[in-house]
């Protein structure tokens, strides 16, 4: 059964696959904060920046001052327990334009067009249309549910309300000639415009990756995870020849253990956290070359 487990016994089992991270990529096995499933602040979207710079819930990211910005200093708050920064975002459901998918992919990234990505755009979604009421506050003409998703697990849908900050707004930027110019999930929209949020239809409650994703898969005996536990350092070693990562080191609660993976290493830490496990990686990759996919793909 899927659980929160121990370290001690977490240590102990050999994995066929081993994830590290913060959240929203990987669900990891191993995740630094804790499970918030039934914390209000993460469940209630207004109470996300009750979150922010709290260490329970956030890494509280800061940048440098900035020289050209009087000193500023900029947050970035990853979110820190299961689910990723996903538990501790606003739940807008927004996406790229069309040029700069395209624009990756034109620049030797294979298989990055808008429409070679689009049925991936699909996949986690199930549109919820907004009742009759929505209408009488957001412009919902630009919807076009053929551009949505209908079977995945992220529900994304119109809140059931509106307060007289968003009545007035979006009529404001219509009569600036700044209104939407299509549906943003097709790509090519521009302008002001209600997004969709990742809550709950019946009851307006958040949806992120913990419960979309690792909520309906607790009860599956191959999965474990074990929260409150940082991964500090990728485990490398030789194998025939081959730089291999049989495991993760880890800390809990001041302790330091070791976890190991019989297939493969993947970290899912995102692109602040992800390079601190490969620390030692350069020194490695100047001794034993090629780096091996198998037992250890990072």
């Amino acid at each position: 059964m899927a659980s929160h487990g121990n370290p001690t016994s977490f240590a102990a089992t050999v994995f066929n696959y081993l994830i590290a991270g913060r959240g929203t990529a990987g669900l990891s096995a191993l995740e630094a904060g804790l499970d918030r499933t039934s914390d209000p602040k993460v469940l209630t979207s207004d109470f996300a920046p009750s979150m922010w710079d709290d260490p329970d819930y956030d890494w509280v990211f800061k940048t440098t001052p900035q020289v050209h910005g009087n000193g500023r200093v900029v947050s970035h708050p990853p979110g820190k327990q299961l689910g990723g920064s996903s538990a501790i975002n606003f739940d807008d459901w927004t996406h790229a334009s069309r040029h700069d998918i395209d624009d990756s992919g034109e620049h030797g990234n294979s298989g990055w067009s808008w429409d070679e990505l689009f049925p991936y755009f699909l996949k986690p979604e199930t549109y919820a249309p907004p009742p009759p009421s929505t209408s009488a506050h957001v412009d919902i003409t630009i919807i076009l549910p053929s551009l949505h998703g209908t079977t995945g697990p992220i529900q994304d849908s119109f809140p059931p309300f509106y307060d007289n900050v968003y009545k007035a707004w979006e009529p404001i930027y219509k009569k600036l000639g700044l209104g939407p110019t299509g549906n943003p999930k097709g790509g090519r929209a521009a302008g002001a415009y209600m997004t969709l949020f990742t809550i709950e239809p019946k009851n307006a409650s958040k949806i992120y990756a913990r419960t979309a994703y690792w909520k309906p898969n607790a009860g599956r005996e191959s999965l474990v995870v074990l929260t409150g536990a940082f991964a500090t350092r990728v485990v490398f070693a030789r194998e025939e020849g081959m730089l291999v990562a049989p495991g993760v080191i880890f800390t809990v609660d001041g302790e330091t253990y070791t976890a190991s993976a019989s297939r493969e290493v993947m970290l899912c830490a995102g692109a602040l956290q992800l390079p601190q496990p490969l620390g030692t990686l350069r020194n490695w990759r100047s001794k034993f070359a090629p780096v091996t996919r198998h037992r250890g793909a990072v």
